[in-house]
């Protein structure tokens, strides 16, 4: 900025009498401009602090997450390659209960670890309390028919499959996995991972996510998880 000689005001004797009070005003006024940018300014920088650590936190919650239920997959794969290779005495029922109850509580995060045999009828239901109504059911029934789509393609492919996130036989959100057992190139039945979205969020980003940040997750446009759903789901445990 230019500066004004002091000799021009000096030629002017009524110049500070007649503008005494603009001079200070506009000097005001341009260092309150000035002050405003830069507060503009950093509350500019702040957003884009905060976005970006928004950002860096989304991207590490979708890695826990994804890590999260790869840890728990990878249990059902072990149990049903388990099962694959080893004819289970009794009929199945007291060995695969004793199977899947030490996993359920080696992993917590599961709603349930099911059998069903080849006819896709819920023969065994680990932990049974926790999943009322749920044995001898015929998982072909289900009313979701994303559930029924899966466990169709697991019985034609004898692989592996995933539903998208339905409202589960025990209530509230949540998706299955149908892991088909052969032995001696006969389907003799499934082994059921169940997963209660409320449950594994809160399980996997409670510490550093939830505890910091409100959470909505969504598939296909529909809200699966809000902190507000898993406090009724959960009975207010979130803090």
């Amino acid at each position: 900025m230019t500066r004004t000689p002091a000799t021009t005001f000096a030629r002017r004797p009524g110049f500070f009498r007649r503008f005494g009070l603009v001079v200070p005003v506009t000097i005001f006024a341009a260092l309150g401009a000035l002050s405003l940018v830069l507060w503009q300014d950093q509350r500019a920088h702040g957003r884009e602090l905060v976005l970006r650590h928004t950002q860096t936190v989304a991207r590490q919650a979708a890695i826990r997450l994804s890590a999260y239920l790869e840890s728990h997959l990878a249990g059902v794969a072990v149990l049903a390659e388990h099962l694959s290779r080893h004819s289970v005495p009794g009929g199945g029922d007291v060995d695969f209960a004793s199977l899947a109850g030490s996993l359920y509580r080696a992993q917590s995060g599961f709603q349930a670890v099911n059998w069903l045999d080849a006819s896709g009828v819920f023969t065994v239901v680990v932990p049974e309390e926790r999943n009322p109504n749920v044995r001898g059911f015929n998982i072909r029934r289900h009313p979701a028919p994303e559930c029924r789509l899966a466990f169709a393609r697991a019985e034609a492919e004898t692989t592996m499959t995933i539903t998208s996130c339905l409202t589960l036989l025990q209530g509230g959100e949540g998706f299955g996995s149908y892991w088909p057992v052969v032995r001696e190139g006969k389907l003799v039945g499934y082994v059921n991972g169940v997963f209660r979205v409320d449950d594994v969020v809160v399980a996997a980003l409670e510490q550093g996510v939830l505890d910091a940040f409100d959470l909505t997750l969504e598939e296909n446009g529909r809200v699966i998880f809000s902190e507000e759903k898993a406090q009724k789901s959960l009975g207010g445990e979130l803090e």
